[in-house]
């Protein structure tokens, strides 16, 4: 925190402001620098988009991979893949075990 030079007490005034000295590049330098962070705005901008528009493929990809309200056929199928899906009861299919992963903490995996 900036004290008065004056007064000891927290904050300066107008004279105090005028007289800090602050290093400065060139007006051109400036510039570069400006249209440098510009262009990485947009580029963050671009891939936000992007991201965005991949969410709503994962969604709707999601949404027809998987067979709805009862039915053993999804929507949408890779090339090769016809017969029908089987129900299984989870404990049927896979175990569980519980591992300690790098960070340290506990989970399950099957």
């Amino acid at each position: 925190m900036l004290t008065s030079q004056r007064s000891g007490q927290p904050g300066i005034n107008a004279q105090e402001y005028s007289d800090l000295l602050l290093p400065l590049p060139s007006l051109m330098e400036q510039r570069r620098i400006g249209a440098f962070f510009d262009r990485l705005d947009s580029l963050i901008t671009l891939h936000q988009r992007k991201y965005d528009k991949l969410c709503v493929l994962k969604k709707s990809m999601l949404d027809k991979m998987f067979p709805k309200g009862g039915s053993l056929y999804p929507e949408i199928r890779f090339a090769g893949f016809t017969d029908p899906w089987e129900q299984r009861k989870l404990g049927g299919s896979c175990f569980w075990i519980r591992v300690r992963f790098e960070c340290g903490c506990f989970g399950f995996r099957w």
